[in-house]
């Protein structure tokens, strides 16, 4: 623009990422991701008043709500 050079023009380059050079990274990423978002969610706690140690502080669930013991 302007015919003059930009010394950043390479910075702000919309092509200068190339996000599938890298299959194996970006398989572990999505992999991780789905993990977090979706299979996390499902887990069933198995923490109950009885683990709890004196002094020591959790979130449990009791009576289908989730519940913070101190």
């Amino acid at each position: 623009m302007f015919g003059r050079p930009n010394s950043y023009a390479e910075v702000f380059n919309s092509t200068r990422f190339h996000p599938l050079k890298n299959r194996e990274e970006m398989a572990s990423q999505l992999k991780q991701t789905t993990k977090s978002l979706i299979w996390d969610k499902f887990k069933y706690p198995t923490e109950e008043f009885s683990d709890l140690e004196s002094g020591e502080g959790k979130i449990i669930e009791f009576d289908d709500a989730k519940v913070r013991c101190v």
